[in-house]
């Protein structure tokens, strides 16, 4: 009798435990409120994901944005018609130039000129080296302008048969036409002789070499004014382009002296003697001398003067 009553309690519903429960759920969700916790977690994942990837692309084209458009963009007010020009130059170049050169109509409101597009206008002239085109808001326009410096004369034809035309050449070789320079000033310019001249698609090309030439002028005129003034032409030869010559060569044409010949790199010191030379056939009265060759490196020769011959002296 006590037997079968202890298996009548084990198998009654007051006895039985959660571990007596079989379990089928594994890692799924069994009930209404598990699989809700798990719909909202994997809401959150697909909206942080979503929002990084919003943010990625914000940055990217904000960046690209800001590259391209970055003149577009007005942060200090609204655009109104333009008022003020401030024009600013290293040169020669003057207000009404500018005005006529770049014509703005009347009533032109800031954000509609195309500034890049000016700048490009401003510099396809030869003279002019680099330009700085900034608006300052609301109604003011500022252009700052760096011109080449010229050091040298040319006088060429542009087109078979036509009327040879004078051109400026800078200190960095760059040929181009000369605007609003003082006739004085350009007529103290010695020509550059010797040089041919081609063209490419941007006009005609620069003359190369010109940076050690410009070493020879800038000498002589700064520290030997008188000797310079009197430089009518310049020519130079290369060692790549004539064959024989060993240096650069270059010869000056004076009112003085018919052929003056130098070489890289001892300007210095070679115009020291000529300086010297021109001095000692003055004081024997003879105001013109065939040639002064200076090239020779330790000795100089001056053709009619037999005694000038000389070995270099420090």
């Amino acid at each position: 009798m006590k037997k079968s009553s202890s298996r009548s309690n084990t198998s009654s519903p007051a006895s039985r435990t959660w571990r007596t429960i079989e379990q089928k759920g594994g890692r799924k969700a069994v009930t209404d409120l598990g699989r809700k916790r798990k719909r909202k977690a994997y809401l959150k994942a697909v909206s942080a994901f979503l929002v990084v990837i919003f943010i990625i692309s914000a940055v990217g084209f904000g960046v690209y944005f800001l590259k391209t458009k970055w003149t577009g963009i007005n942060l200090t007010g609204t655009s109104e018609p333009i008022r003020v020009i401030h024009f600013e130059t290293d040169g020669v170049l003057s207000r009404e130039w500018f005005a006529n050169a770049v014509p703005i109509a009347r009533g032109t409101k800031l954000m509609d000129l195309d500034i890049h597009r000016m700048k490009d206008e401003l510099e396809s002239l030869g003279q002019i080296k680099d330009t700085i085109v900034s608006r300052q808001f609301p109604d003011e326009l500022k252009v700052a302008i760096k011109e080449r410096v010229p050091v040298l004369r040319a006088r060429f034809s542009t087109a078979k048969g036509s009327k040879p035309e004078e051109r400026l050449i800078s200190r960095e070789g760059v040929v181009y036409k000369g605007m609003e320079y003082a006739k004085v000033k350009l007529e103290q310019l010695p020509y550059l002789g010797g040089v041919r001249f081609s063209s490419g698609p941007e006009g005609i090309d620069p003359v190369e070499g010109l940076p050690v030439l410009n070493r020879l002028l800038t000498l002589s005129r700064t520290r030997y004014p008188d000797i310079y003034d009197d430089w009518k032409v310049v020519s130079f030869q290369k060692p790549d382009q004539y064959p024989g010559v060993g240096t650069m060569l270059i010869t000056v044409k004076s009112r003085n002296v018919k052929e003056i010949v130098f070489s890289p790199p001892s300007f210095e010191w070679q115009l020291a003697e000529l300086e010297r030379i021109i001095e000692h056939s003055r004081r024997r009265g003879i105001r013109v001398i065939k040639k002064i060759d200076l090239s020779l490196g330790d000795q100089v020769v001056v053709q009619d003067f037999p005694d000038l011959r000389y070995k270099r002296t420090n």
